[in-house]
């Protein structure tokens, strides 16, 4: 027998018989076919996962088969080495290489990937437990004195813990399902899933905001997803979960209302690239079981002032469609509306608006902290032109550092205050201008009542304009001052940016890790303050959008009732007829038919 024969054995490809001259001879050609077997049933059954499209497993395990596609590679490497190795000693055989096979960690390394594999895509398995399995067996296998068996386990939950972290990232940033094998801890809830709808009781609360956030129970855009208890990790701990399920849904229905949700961890952007690769990180330290709670509790802060405003919002949102489809009815003169859903309604969008309002008014307070910010940033610069001439003027830029760095931290929390209020006020005007006022006038256009039309939305449309915009703490007048308050800090964080760029060409090779780390601060923070102006100017014009197309409505649908003013009431019949039904032709245009008496009276006449 040559060598080729114990190698295709070794990987499982020839079946060989030896006659042993002895017992151990037997146990070294036996342990050789057993690796063999490991690594022909590990080949077929990677191939059959990568290549299955009428059953497709979990994401957990074709990660898994891609990984022991490269662990299968690593041993078909191992095995050429040694060959190559026997081949330059002296004492060359071919049992020399099965001796050196055998006393590797091979065969318990590729016996356990048979074993994991088979026990992951076992008809009796339960598929969606293969990243605790994973989890808990790194537990029991810390690589810590690099053995080969711990390295493998932990490197197979690494390459399933991928597979979470993405779906997790997108979730927590964007409030998104990036799930195609359904394997993620949160579903979308379908409609017949969804528990009933609870009335709201005779002798609740009356307070408008609490009754808006426990309509969220019942809304579509924050209750229509739902947690499986069996596809959450090990690793996730309840708290932790809970914590999960509301970052994506805050993150789910900012954006869903046209805004954007910005998250920071320890001082630094988090987006989806960069939250999946700290994740991953830290599930290769082998930590993951100390420090994923402590990573989403970070996150869990960072949104927590966004959420508020976000439970108000989806109140209102859930309960729009329902109260304004009766209290806006035209025609509708049930007694019971106004009383009992135009007052929650009313309420319910004033609580909000004041809401958003109170909190601006707090944020615009800060104006004086950012120019008192802006003018001690000016003093940075002096001793970062001076680091590379004197050790004095380090150790005056190590403390302009240490001083920049606190004062990016306060202004980051300032403009968390910001976003916050200026995301519920960006919903409420965009819901406001692209469905409230549309809604209204459409509903009015296909109007032929039109006493009963003026009647019914008169007073919503006075109610409106008067409590929440004639007159209000919010509008331009307030907006214009905070805009060109961040505009000039803008200025003045690239003023600094620019000098301390200086002063690192200047510096050269020998900059410290401090000086690069605040320009980086401030590069990001300039963007961050430029997204910021943008995001004011746009709740600016959508503010006078608003404001205008509801004078407009309002005026459309007023008339002077007491002086029964037929001219102007036609004038207005007119323009709903236009309107509404631009082909046909208004019936003033018409001749009317004259009677046959009128006729000849007019005959007579002559």
């Amino acid at each position: 027998m040559d060598f080729s024969s114990i190698f295709e054995a070794a990987l499982g490809i020839r079946d060989i018989r030896l006659e042993a001259s002895n017992a151990m001879t037997q146990a070294i050609v036996s342990c050789a076919m057993s690796i063999g077997e490991d690594y022909s049933f590990i080949a077929e059954k990677t191939q059959e996962i990568l290549t299955s499209l009428d059953e497709p497993y979990s994401g957990y395990i074709y990660a898994i088969a891609n990984e022991m596609v490269d662990i299968l590679t690593e041993y078909e490497d191992y095995i050429g080495e040694a060959s190559v190795a026997s081949f330059k000693t002296e004492k060359h055989s071919l049992m020399a290489i099965l001796r050196h096979i055998e006393g590797s960690s091979w065969p318990e390394v590729l016996h356990m990937a048979r074993k994991l594999l088979s026990d992951a895509t076992s008809p009796a398995s339960d598929d969606t437990n293969v990243l605790t399995t994973l989890y808990r067996m790194s537990l029991l296998n810390r690589p810590e004195h690099d053995a080969p068996m711990p390295r493998m386990v932990h490197r197979l939950f690494v390459a399933a813990y991928r597979v979470f972290a993405r779906s997790l990232a997108v979730w927590l940033t964007r409030g998104e399902l990036l799930d195609p094998t359904a394997d993620f801890m949160v579903v979308a809830k379908d409609a017949k899933d969804e528990e009933p709808e609870e009335p709201v009781a005779a002798g609740a609360p009356k307070n408008a905001i609490k009754r808006a956030v426990a309509a969220v129970r019942s809304s579509k855009w924050f209750s229509g997803w739902g947690e499986v208890g069996s596809l959450v990790p090990a690793f996730v701990d309840k708290p932790t979960a809970q914590r999960i399920m509301t970052i994506g849904k805050t993150a789910h229905l900012i954006r869903m209302t046209g805004s954007e949700i910005s998250m920071d961890l320890n001082g630094e952007a988090v987006t989806a690239t960069s939250l999946e690769a700290a994740l991953v990180t830290v599930a290769r330290a082998g930590v993951v079981k100390a420090e994923f709670p402590h990573v989403i509790s970070l996150l869990h802060q960072q949104v927590d002032p966004l959420l508020w405003q976000s439970l108000v919002t989806a109140g209102f949102f859930a309960t729009f469609d329902r109260v304004a489809g009766s209290f806006l009815a035209l025609g509708d003169t049930d007694p019971t509306v106004p009383e009992s859903l135009s007052g929650f309604f009313s309420e319910s969008i004033q609580g909000m608006y004041l809401t958003a309002s109170a909190r601006l008014l707090e944020v615009s307070n800060y104006s004086a902290a950012l120019n008192a910010a802006a003018s001690s940033l000016k003093e940075l610069g002096r001793p970062h032109r001076d680091r590379a001439g004197s050790s004095s003027g380090c150790r005056g830029a190590a403390a302009a550092d240490s001083f920049a760095l606190d004062q990016i931290r306060r202004i980051n929390a300032m403009l968390a205050d910001v976003r916050a209020g200026m995301a519920t006020l960006s919903c409420y005007f965009h819901f406001t201008t692209e469905h409230m006022v549309s809604t209204a006038r459409g509903r009015l256009e296909a109007c032929r009542n039109f006493e009963d039309a003026i009647k019914s939305h008169t007073v919503f449309l006075t109610n409106l304009q008067e409590r929440l915009f004639v007159g209000s703490p919010i509008g331009v007048n307030l907006v214009e001052p905070m805009l060109r308050c961040v505009g000039q800090f803008i200025l003045e964080v690239k003023a600094v940016a620019s000098d301390m760029t200086m002063a690192a060409d200047g510096v050269g090779n020998d900059s410290d890790v401090a000086l690069d780390k605040l320009l980086r601060h401030y590069q990001s923070y300039s963007q961050h303050y430029g997204t910021l102006a943008l995001s004011m100017a746009t709740l600016r014009n959508e503010h006078q959008t608003t404001n205008q197309q509801l004078k407009q409505l309002h005026a459309l649908m007023t008339f002077d009732a007491a002086n029964n003013d037929r001219r102007k009431q036609r004038d207005v019949h007119r323009m709903v007829w236009d309107r509404s039904m631009p082909e046909q032709r208004r019936p003033e245009d018409r001749m009317p038919e004259r009677s046959p008496n009128l006729m000849r009276r007019n005959r007579e006449s002559r």
